[in-house]
């Protein structure tokens, strides 16, 4: 499966606010087998949003955005998310049952988060009683780091069973040596991501290349791994991290 991520925030790009939320759903994503090809960070604006959320739908197989919804006047993703379906927001009375008698619980509030995308769905399964909301392939997200991990059973149960696979080596030399060995095996095995990430020496380390071989089927993983190890210069050492 493949994903695309939309940041909705003024706030992050003006860099006020600290964006952890890509972080914490690539991780989860990946652990999952689903792939996010994908992030914007884009401003609170109806239209921005709308436009975005548009040529992601029809691009990823999964789409999800955080940020913008709450009670006040900026928190426009619901509308925005509604436009690139050209949907309009309905009052959805089970929302406004989650919310009566709550502290927070006022009058402007219900009229913000309860109305929603016509034809929404309400995704069950989270860890907070607020429900995700999902309109065609989209999941809409709020933007507070904690409300978000809390919504990730609801989002897990759209994803795959799988997870990939990772073997990693550890090459005690200069990226440009192993180049040709790591493009050979990118162009041999088609089901395999192969990425080189060069480590600076550093406090008595010797500076390092790490090879990273990533894939669905552990076979195919390990058999390109393999591969690498046998293209490379004898010269070289290297050795794989478990």
């Amino acid at each position: 499966m493949e994903l695309g991520l939309i940041i909705v925030g003024n706030e992050i790009l003006s860099g006020s606010v600290v964006d952890t939320n890509t972080s914490f759903l690539a991780r989860e994503l990946f652990a999952r087998g689903a792939r996010l090809l994908e992030v914007a960070v884009i401003p609170d604006d109806v239209e921005i949003i709308a436009a975005r959320v548009w040529e992601f739908s029809s691009r990823f197989d999964l789409v999800v955005t955080t940020g913008g919804i709450g009670p006040t006047h900026d928190d426009v993703t619901y509308e925005g998310v509604a436009r690139a379906f050209g949907r309009g927001l309905g009052l959805r009375p089970e929302l406004v049952a989650i919310g009566t008698g709550k502290k927070w619980w006022n009058e402007a509030a219900a009229a913000k988060l309860c109305r929603v995308p016509e034809g929404a769905v309400l995704l069950p399964g989270g860890l907070i009683p607020w429900p995700p909301v999902m309109v065609e392939n989209v999941v809409i997200l709020p933007g507070i780091p904690s409300l978000v991990e809390g919504h990730m059973p609801a989002l897990a149960a759209l994803l795959p069973s799988g997870r990939f696979f990772v073997r990693t080596v550890r090459c005690w030399g200069r990226e440009v040596d192993l180049a040709d060995a790591a493009a050979e095996v990118a162009a041999a095995f088609r089901g395999v991501e192969v990425g080189s990430y060069p480590i600076l020496a550093r406090d008595g380390v010797p500076g390092h290349v790490l090879v990273k071989f990533t894939g669905l089927e552990e076979a195919l993983v390990v058999h390109a791994t393999e591969r690498f190890l046998a293209g490379l210069l004898p010269s070289m050492p290297r050795d794989l991290i478990p």
